[in-house]
């Protein structure tokens, strides 16, 4: 209520003075009528719109561009006058950069009978944002989350929101999002409503981890004991074998949302692997691999996964001795590796897209910030970098957590890719990294 009275308050410093002085001098009734909507009186509404206002005038306010006297009132949460420009003709389906109402609603100050005003005159309760960044394809039930927005999150929950949707650039659900926010009374309100708890984002987060990595720990206490009350025992993702040096070698996928491409897939992201190494075995998310058939965009994606094997030694033994010698050389070999000719590097990769058909793919590499030493253990070394992509015109940051694994005797060399985000990008980079190494040295003793 105080941040509702507070922005009326603001938007009243920015009109009020103005609109009187416009309307006594020029007879603007637009301006009026945006005054009348401030304040809620929904009478002068009527009235300024029967003498000919635009109901559906675009104007700025502040920084709020190309906007309608609706989405005003949206803001402010004042049902009544929304009502009675509904009633006269106001476009309830407007677009505004990307957002439609009911976003609007979920973001400011929107209430119950807003949203089922909204609802009731044929808003979608699962619209999808349009908007470039972190809220592209957010439904208003993940901006309400986010925002913390309770009574909002319980109206659109009680007109059948989708209470798991996930956001397909991060896969965050709204209990991810009220959880990094620290909002525990929406936690309570998306759990009760059937939020999967233990749901995990691309990255393997889960609400949970999110809680605890914005330091809510209240808030991530009572998703501790939940989490736990909810856990099922998932059947693990199945392990398959693949050869290294005559040898087989079990790799399990790196997460439960990836999957193995497949012999006649992996010639796509081979061209990734240096042409001293061997790809065995190359993962992508469940969801992306049709993407690596098609020419146009196949080499986009968020997550990507790689084992290989050194040709020139992949029919060698590795002993524990051998493994110490490659470790305690590894950052001197890692510098050399990456300090190659940039152009160099993108001549290989472009080369190789050529012989594929990829022409219009064309890789370029920005300059790589290393992430140094990310684990250090028997049998795996792990390390990280961070560099600039660029594919087919289209440039991203991915991070890579890298691990040296020693398994039967045999030298591998695994690569866990993921778009950077964020810290939370290399926080997780850095823990899939090891469990993944750790999973191999397992499924291999």
């Amino acid at each position: 209520m105080r941040k509702a009275m507070a922005v009326v308050v603001i938007l009243a410093s920015m009109l009020v003075p103005s609109l009187t002085a416009t309307a006594q001098e020029a007879g603007d009734l637009h301006q009026k009528l945006l005054n009348s909507v401030v304040f809620n009186r929904s009478d002068e509404v009527k009235a300024l719109i029967k003498a000919g206002v635009d109901v559906n005038k675009r104007f700025d306010l502040g920084a709020s561009r190309n906007i309608t006297p609706l989405y005003l009132a949206v803001l402010l949460g004042n049902a009544d006058v929304a009502r009675t420009l509904v009633d006269l003709g106001a476009d309830v389906r407007a677009d505004f950069e990307g957002m439609n109402l009911l976003h609007v609603a979920a973001l400011y100050g929107g209430n119950k009978a807003v949203i089922e005003l909204l609802i009731a005159n044929g808003l979608d309760v699962d619209a999808k944002c349009t908007v470039s960044g972190e809220a592209k394809d957010a439904t208003p039930l993940l901006v309400a989350a986010g925002k913390g927005n309770k009574e909002v999150t319980e109206t659109l929950i009680k007109n059948k929101a989708d209470v798991n949707v996930k956001l397909p650039s991060s896969g965050y659900t709204p209990l991810h999002w009220a959880a990094s926010g620290g909002h525990k009374e929406v936690t309570e309100v998306l759990i009760a409503n059937g939020a999967d708890v233990n749901a995990m984002s691309r990255y393997g987060e889960t609400p949970l981890d999110l809680a605890r990595s914005k330091g809510h720990k209240d808030l991530a206490d009572l998703l501790a004991t939940i989490g736990n009350a909810h856990q099922t025992t998932a059947k693990p993702p199945p392990v398959q074998s693949f050869t290294a040096g005559g040898i087989p070698i079990a790799i399990p996928p790196p997460t439960t949302e990836m999957t193995e491409v497949g012999y006649d897939h992996r010639a796509i992201i081979e061209i990734f692997v240096p042409a001293n190494n061997r790809l065995i075995a190359g993962f992508v998310l469940t969801q992306d691999l049709p993407k690596i058939t098609q020419k146009s965009d196949g080499l986009v994606m968020a997550q990507y996964a790689l084992v290989e094997v050194p040709r020139r030694g992949e029919y060698m033994d590795c002993s524990a001795s051998d493994f110490s010698k490659v470790t305690a050389g590894a950052r001197e070999k890692f510098g050399d590796f990456i300090s190659l000719s940039t152009k160099e590097v993108e001549e290989e990769f472009n080369r190789r897209m050529k012989s594929l058909d990829l022409n219009e793919l064309k890789v370029g590499f920005g300059k790589t910030v290393q992430l140094g030493c990310l684990f250090s253990k028997q049998d795996a070394y792990g390390f990280g970098m961070i560099t600039p992509v660029s594919i087919g015109g289209t440039t991203s940051k991915m991070g890579l957590g890298a691990a040296i694994v020693r398994a039967k005797q045999r030298l591998l060399f695994v690569y866990l890719y993921a778009e950077y985000k964020s810290e939370d990008t290399v926080r997780w980079l850095r823990k899939a990294t090891e469990d993944w190494a750790d999973a191999i040295l397992k499924a291999n003793k």
